[in-house]
């Protein structure tokens, strides 16, 4: 009778740890699949996030990128436009320079009137035939010249400085300066050849 007793405390007893063990368990299993899914929420989240975070700075630089290469194109547009007008411009200047018609005695009477400003003697002035050419793309004719000119050092740098700057119309090609120990009886001289252009055409 009391064995029959023991035994039924014992299975009792042991039926009890079970049910506690297994219950247990299964609250332990469903709170760490809860920890996990939440876990996995936020990782996903943090992910949607980053990805979003990345997309928004790819279109911001993308956009900056298109803002700069715009910028860019339009500053390089404005400074050819600004070429070609200045190109323009320049070949305007050109025109009205070598406009108006220019034979050897107008030359000559130039030479000379500068001459005269600049206190200075022509001594021998020798042209070529008049030719057809082109300065700068734009035909014109052209006479050759050398000239002889005497006088003080300083008047003759002056000479030159004026025959750049009042005749418009020529190009000096080379100059020859000889410089007189005696100026005297024996004074300074430069040789210039130099070609004159006149603008053979209508202007624009």
């Amino acid at each position: 009778m009391a064995d029959s007793k023991v035994a039924s405390i014992e299975k009792t007893s042991f039926n009890l740890s079970f049910k506690v063990s297994r219950k247990f368990w299964l609250v332990l299993g469903i709170g760490v699949l809860v920890i996990l899914i939440a876990t996995l929420w936020y990782l996903r989240n943090q992910q949607v996030a980053e990805q979003n975070r990345l997309s928004d700075d790819l279109s911001m630089v993308n956009s900056r990128l298109a803002g700069l290469e715009l910028d860019q194109l339009s500053a390089q547009q404005l400074q050819l436009r600004d070429e070609i007008a200045a190109t323009k411009t320049e070949s305007l200047d050109l025109i009205n320079k070598i406009g108006i018609p220019t034979d050897s005695i107008a030359i000559s009477d130039t030479l000379y009137a500068i001459a005269l400003k600049s206190g200075v003697v022509i001594t021998n002035i020798s042209a070529s035939e008049e030719q057809t050419t082109k300065l700068a793309n734009i035909p014109c004719r052209s006479i050759a010249l050398e000239t002889k000119v005497t006088g003080d050092w300083s008047k003759l740098v002056e000479f030159v400085s004026d025959l750049k700057s009042d005749f418009t119309t020529c190009l000096v090609e080379t100059m020859t300066f000889t410089v007189s120990d005696q100026p005297l009886s024996n004074p300074s001289s430069v040789d210039i050849k130099l070609t004159v252009y006149t603008f053979e055409g209508k202007l624009p």
